[in-house]
């Protein structure tokens, strides 16, 4: 209960220092997630099966696991996780290691916090009907956890200052805000 109030506080105070003007909202927030660190995993109350989509699969049908035209299109090599109930899709996520262009576009402080071996994880959903039900930190979680066994030492993200629920999303999993 005690470490439940003590991140409800962390995500308003969060909340707080990013939402002071209207303009705010459109700003990122750049986030990271040290795989160092032991931590305890975050549990949704559904349990969902993830695995990775090949691009094969996804390309014969994108609509199937929310894959846009702009998706198929990039050039940078990414990774599609998607976690299911059954067959139904409920969450899906695209995975890759930042590529020199891309890290040319972070701001200088979140570059240096950077490390060499981080991913950055992009386009994290939840469909509606499943919202709410803490799946997005579990799955950031599972993804930590699948991570480590790759050597990988950080995940990072970025999240739109206004995204509240995302916000309070990688606040469960553990991510900090990285230096502006």
């Amino acid at each position: 209960m005690r470490r439940l109030r003590e991140l409800r506080w962390r995500v308003i105070a969060l909340w707080r220092r990013l939402t002071t003007s209207a303009a705010s909202r459109q700003q990122w927030v750049w986030l990271g997630l040290d795989l160092t660190l032991e931590r305890t995993p975050v549990n949704g109350p559904i349990g969902l099966d993830w695995r990775e989509i090949l691009r094969a699969e996804y390309a014969v049908n994108p609509r199937r696991y929310g894959v846009t035209a702009a998706d198929l299109a990039t050039p940078t090599p990414r990774r599609y996780f998607a976690g299911f109930i059954g067959d139904q899709l409920v969450a899906g996520m695209w995975v890759f290691a930042p590529p020199e262009h891309v890290l040319e576009r972070f701001p200088p402080l979140v570059r240096e916090a950077v490390a060499p071996s981080a991913l950055m994880v992009d386009g994290c959903f939840t469909l509606p009907a499943f919202r709410g039900q803490s799946i997005y930190p579990a799955a950031l979680g599972w993804l930590g956890a699948q991570a480590r066994t790759w050597g990988v030492c950080q995940l990072v993200l970025q999240v739109r200052a206004g995204n509240r629920a995302s916000l309070r999303g990688v606040a469960k999993a553990g991510f900090e805000m990285l230096p502006r």
